[in-house]
């Protein structure tokens, strides 16, 4: 007998959320598009001794792009109020150089429940899931002089 799926959380985006939204609040799965889902989740880092909430925090927002087969993992430091303290960190990983794949079947299954349409994950997990390798352009074109 095959275990139950794990349950997803989704939200709403942030411009339909309404009043003052709590780090728990904004974390989980939102529908970008048909072809886009976006993860968000929040790591508090520091806390006030004298106050019992969360002062400082990091928020991870994964946007999983079923089109592209890849994912935009930004990260951020905020404080207590949500404003940005500091830079934004940004990265693109392929699919393919994913070490955890049950995240993109999680994404892939989130997209689905929310109403978005993304191709059959079995279309692209033989291509983009196989191999451990980052996808790399090609170089220029090498010609011999005459």
């Amino acid at each position: 007998m095959a275990a139950l799926p794990k349950k997803l959380k989704f939200v709403e985006a942030f411009d339909k959320a309404v009043g003052l939204r709590t780090a728990e609040q904004q974390t989980g799965y939102e529908k970008v598009d048909d072809s886009r889902v976006l993860e968000r989740y929040f790591h508090p880092i520091l806390w006030q001794r004298l106050e019992p909430q969360v002062t400082t925090q990091q928020v991870t927002a994964t946007l999983y792009d079923f089109k592209s087969f890849t994912a935009t993992v930004t990260t951020m430091t905020l404080d207590k109020n949500f404003n940005l303290q500091g830079g934004i960190s940004q990265n693109v990983i392929p699919f393919s150089t994913f070490e955890n794949k049950m995240a993109l079947r999680d994404a892939h299954r989130a997209l689905q429940e929310l109403g978005g349409d993304p191709p059959p994950i079995d279309d692209f997990a033989s291509l983009t899931m196989s191999t451990k390798g980052a996808i790399v352009a090609p170089g220029p074109a090498q010609f011999k002089p005459k």
